[in-house]
């Protein structure tokens, strides 16, 4: 029996077919095994997937006011990054991102209550994080108190110089006239200044914001910016000198201050010194201008901070004429806000509430 006659042009046809189904493959593995950064933004595009999904789910969930199914896709997406792989990983933040728009839109009790159950899971598997950790507190103070006060101390340890525990803190002393628990959190609100959030997104100038941070920029005529940072940023209501040493003798063209803080900080600066070899060169006090990127500015002078990344703050002199320095000596003054009105810290608890 003669052989089967192989038919040329269907043959060619299914190679060419195959040619044309695989050349993109081999391409593609090609590109991801030589281009490091076609690789990397191949996989963080993939590891967004289940936060953007879930993201239009819950968006949709929320406007209808449906926290119980936001719940409800919010632990599946926490599911995935547990599976994903254990400990922090990069499915996290897409997972962060998501419970912070659900609970910013959170108004009443029940909403606080369907979300509880997420928030509870949520810190049992990321202890460390403090976000979920104030969340869950928050979700807390509807019905349980004292855990809410339990949560909260431990939100505070996790970020001592943030305000938001200290907020739901004072908020549940009032509510309950707790008299001891609110003198605890007044004493620790206005004395705490270490610790802030770290930034999630981008490299900043601070590495993470506090309210013991802060730096002069200084631009000479030459174009060379200078950058000179100061720890010892204290809160209180008496002026203090900041000192910033320069390398060398610079002719000033601009001066910026910046800010490592948290919002509500309201700073005033009184003076400013520039010294040169030793010797006062030029002082300013009146006619000082200054403009922030984010902050609001009062009547008195003071700037009010209000992002929680940083703050800027550009310094102008009459006619601009800084003249020339190694050294520059500015004379702040750094109040912490309070957070209720008439703020209740500061001085002892009404003697008619009830202690616990």
């Amino acid at each position: 029996m003669p052989p089967p006659q192989i038919d040329q042009k269907k043959t060619i046809k299914v190679l060419r077919f195959l040619f044309i189904l695989i050349l993109p493959v081999f391409v593609l593995v090609f590109i991801l095994l030589t281009q490091g950064d076609m690789r990397s933004f191949l996989f963080r595009g993939l590891t967004k997937i289940p936060s953007t999904i879930t993201h239009q789910i819950i968006r949709f969930k929320t406007k209808k006011r449906e926290f119980s199914s936001a719940n409800i896709w919010l632990n599946r997406q926490l599911s995935i990054v547990e599976d994903f792989s254990e400990g922090q990983n990069t499915l996290l933040q897409g997972l962060i991102d998501n419970a912070e728009f659900v609970m910013a839109r959170t108004r009443f009790p029940e909403d606080l209550e369907s979300l509880k159950p997420f928030m509870h899971r949520f810190t049992e598997a990321y202890p460390k994080l403090f976000l979920p950790r104030l969340w869950y507190a928050k979700s807390l103070s509807v019905k349980n108190y004292e855990e809410a006060f339990h949560q909260l101390e431990i939100a505070s340890k996790l970020s001592p110089a943030d305000e938001r525990p200290y907020r739901i803190a004072l908020e549940l002393a009032l509510a309950g006239e707790f008299t001891t628990k609110l003198d605890q959190w007044c004493d620790r609100y206005l004395e705490s200044q270490f610790g802030g959030p770290d930034f999630h997104y981008t490299s900043k100038l601070f590495y993470a914001t506090g309210l013991r941070k802060l730096s002069l920029e200084v631009t000479g005529d030459s174009g060379k910016r200078y950058l000179v940072a100061n720890m010892g940023l204290h809160l209180g209501n008496e002026v203090r000198s900041y000192d910033f040493p320069l390398k060398e003798t610079v002719s000033i063209k601009k001066i910026r201050l910046h800010f490592g803080v948290l919002p509500g900080i309201a700073i005033k600066v009184h003076r400013i010194r520039f010294y040169n070899q030793g010797r006062l060169s030029s002082e300013f006090e009146k006619n000082l201008k200054l403009i922030s990127w984010n902050g609001f500015h009062l009547s008195d002078g003071r700037v009010i901070t209000v992002s929680r990344d940083f703050e800027t703050v550009n310094l102008y002199v009459p006619e601009n004429k800084y003249g020339k320095a190694d050294r520059v000596d500015i004379s702040l003054r750094f109040e912490r806000l309070g957070l209720a009105s008439p703020f209740p810290c500061g001085s002892k608890s009404n003697s008619h509430a009830k202690t616990n």
